[in-house]
Parts: structure tokens; sequence; C-alpha cells
């Protein structure tokens, strides 16, 4: 999709302010100080009975001060006022501040550090908000830094100009880009909930195939795993520390071991196998060995035993985690791509086994006493066979859906920003 279905205006002139802008020919080039007015008006002692608000990605928020959450001074008294309709940009470290511009939908206050701005007659405030909405998703506000935090001082942001068209068209206008994030936010929730559909038909395969078996037609018996329910009838049951080892730290240097050794964390998992740290953070053997960090062997099953409990990997290269992890060695009768594909059906029932009164927690002991269908290797290979091979079909349309919704944001980008600056006339698409 792209934003060619709509035409541009019948004619442009050269912006005089700025150079290699055109805005349509009916369209003003305004300084933002004859645009806004700085409202400036500290909330002082009523500050206990006025809503707190903030600034995030998801625009102007309210704040609860008694949930606990978050860290907040004694006294407000220093916080501005933002009425309703009201724009608050946050003009310092722009550069790394996930959100410059919100548009607020009810009165409170907010801290002193941001600029409130209201428009003044003549113009809309939603108007104003998406095109800096606009602006800042490409940082386009970088030409006005200054010093090290990147600050567009208030003075500079004042002398800006601000391509406006006429009220009636700015009213068109964001009626228009209304219809748009309706009609994205609409099509973003379908493709979301297919996601989620699919993740769901992902976990109930791979359950049915390691507790089930391949073939509909087998006998079955009570497992007597209250989870799991019945197994095929030539099964058994046994437990995980009966057949695999839960590993200790490697105590010698392997040859592959140079430089430094990939430290993961669970922001590092992401699919079957894990081989690599995605910040890139290492630490040398000596270091490992000094913090007493485990190093665990390639071909290793990877579990989480506190945080997002039961997520797991199999290790493509040695790796280096902290102590919220437990790493499975398997031997010769258990198949770690099996043993991978059953943590993953197991993930959800591992908290009845947390010993952790405040945080969840799966100790060594805890590991070794899961229960596990006891089947021969080789159908334990084929059925983890015949998961790979469903579950990256699965994990195709998972990405290929995933790839929709990313082009989806990128349209709409690209769709406000050519209405807000004039690329495109949308005057009879409302």
């Amino acid at each position: 999709m792209s934003a060619s279905k709509w035409k541009p205006y019948p004619s442009y002139k050269e912006s005089v302010e700025r150079e290699s802008i055109q805005i349509p020919s009916h369209w003003e080039m305004i300084s933002n100080r004859h645009l806004m007015k700085l409202r400036n008006q500290k909330v002082g002692e009523d500050w206990s009975s006025t809503d707190l608000l903030s600034l995030t990605l998801q625009g102007i928020i309210l704040r609860d001060i008694d949930s606990g959450v978050g860290k907040y001074p004694a006294s407000f008294e220093t916080y501005q006022i933002v009425e309703k309709d009201d724009l608050v940009f946050c003009l310092f470290d722009i550069a790394e501040t996930p959100r410059t511009i919100g548009i607020s939908k009810q009165r409170g206050m907010i801290t002193g550090a941001y600029d409130v701005l209201t428009c003044v007659n003549g113009i809309l405030p939603n108007f104003i908000h998406d095109y800096y909405l606009a602006i800042d998703l490409i940082k386009g506000l970088e030409p006005y830094y200054t010093g090290l935090r990147k600050v567009v001082r208030t003075d500079t942001f004042k002398q800006m100009k601000t391509p406006i068209p006429p009220l009636n068209e700015q009213l068109k206008i964001t009626k228009f880009i209304q219809n748009i994030d309706v009609l994205t936010t609409s099509l973003q929730r379908i493709l979301k909930e297919k996601i989620d559909l699919l993740e769901e038909k992902r976990l109930a395969l791979i359950t049915q195939a390691v507790t089930k078996g391949l073939n509909p037609n087998v006998s079955m018996k009570d497992s007597g795993i209250q989870w799991i329910g019945e197994i095929p009838e030539h099964w058994g049951v046994t437990r995980l520390g009966w057949h695999c080892t839960m590993i200790v730290p490697m105590r010698d240097k392997p040859a592959s071991l140079e430089g430094e050794i990939p430290w993961i964390r669970i922001e590092d998992f992401d699919g079957k196998y894990i081989g690599k740290s995605k910040s890139g953070q290492g630490v040398s053997r000596d270091l490992a060995s000094e913090m007493n960090l485990k190093i665990y062997p390639i071909g290793t099953v990877l579990c989480t035993a506190s945080c997002n409990l039961g997520t797991t990997a199999i290790t493509t290269i040695p790796l280096i985690t902290n102590q919220t992890f437990i790493g499975i060695e398997t031997n010769n009768d258990i198949d770690s791509n099996y043993l991978y594909y059953f943590m993953n059906a197991a993930s959800e029932h591992l908290q009845n086994l947390s010993s952790g009164a405040i945080q969840q927690y799966l100790s060594r002991d805890d590991f070794k006493s899961i229960k596990i269908p006891y089947i021969h290797i080789t159908e334990q290979q084929r059925i983890a066979s015949y998961v790979d091979k469903k579950v990256n079909q699965i994990d195709s349309l998972v990405q290929k859906t995933k790839t929709k919704i990313d082009n989806l944001k990128q349209y709409r980008t690209a769709l406000i920003s050519a209405a807000v600056t004039g690329k495109i006339d949308v005057r009879e698409s409302v």
C-alpha cells in the first residue's frame, strides 16, 4: 500500500522560509509564536486535587499517584497545568526521548520540564499535533538541536515556521487522519488476533504431539500426570532427573572458547535455538570463573528458572548465563529436540512446582522431579521432526502476519505525513 491513491494539490509554491520545502499554493508558513502560546501556569497548592499526566508513546496518559508504581516528588506544586486540547512538547533529549509531542484529552498537571502550549483561534490543536507527530517520527527537529542534551530552545521553537492550511482544510485533514487511524487500528487488531490464534494452534500442536504421539489410533492409558492425561499404551512415565544432567559450570576450557563468551539473558530467547547475545555483551572465561557464572556447552537445553518460567532454547555455541537459568544435558535415551518441545508444552504447568514465596523459582531438584513420558528415542526423534516441520509452517505464517502489521504502520505514518505536509490532497476524501 502507498499514498499514491491520493493526488497532489493542483499547484505548489516554494517556501521562502525553508529551502527545498514546497507547500500547496494557498497554504502559509507561519511562525509558531503566532500559532501557539505558552500556558506556563503552575498548579501550586491545587496539585492534590489535580490529575497527574504523563507524555508517553501512547500519547498523554493519566498516571495513578497512589499506585506505588514509579517515583514521585513529595509535592507537585511546581508542575504545570494542562487543559483539554493543550499541546505538550518535550524539547530536550530529543534523540533519545520516545515521544516529543502529545495532545491532552483532559485537564491535569505535568512536569515543568515540558513546554505546554495552547493554540490560538483559527489553529486546530489536532492538526498541529498530527504535523509534529509526523516530524517526531523521523526526528525532523534534529537541525534545531543545541548542546549535549540535544535541546530545541523555546525561543528557537517559537521562531520555527509550520505549514498551515485554512481552518476548514485543517478540519478535513484531521478527520481524514482519524479515519485512517480507525481503519489501520481495526486491521492491526484483526492481524494480531490471527497471530494469537496461530500461537494457540502452535502450542496445541506441540502439546498433542509430545504427549499423545503421532498415531491417532493407538490405544491409550492414564499417565498419572494431571496436565497430560492419557498417553499411548506403549509409553512409560519417568522423571527428568533420571535421564538428564542438570549441568554445573564447565571446568575445562574447550578449544572452541576463544575471546569473549556471549552472555545470554531472557531477551535473547527467540525461537528454538540460541547462539548469540542480542546486546553483543560477553565476558572472558577468567571473569566468568571469578563471577561464578555458568557456561553451557553446545546442545544444552537451556530453561529459565524464574522470570518467564519455562522459556526454553537449545544452545548452538558455548554460552554464559546468570543463576536464573537451568541447563539440561540429555543422555542417549532422551532427544534434546523432543525435550525442547516437551518443555514448551509444559511451561505453563511448571508454575505449580515453583518454590519461591515471592518470586516464582524452580530449583535444580524441581527440574529433576519433572515427570515426562518415557518413549523410545527413535519415536522421540520422529515426533520432534514432525513438530519441526509443522511449527516452521506456523512460524512462517506468524512472521508474514507481523510483516503485514509493520507495513500497515509504515503506511499509516507515510499517509499522515503526506496529508499534514500537503503532499496529497485529501479534501474530497472526507
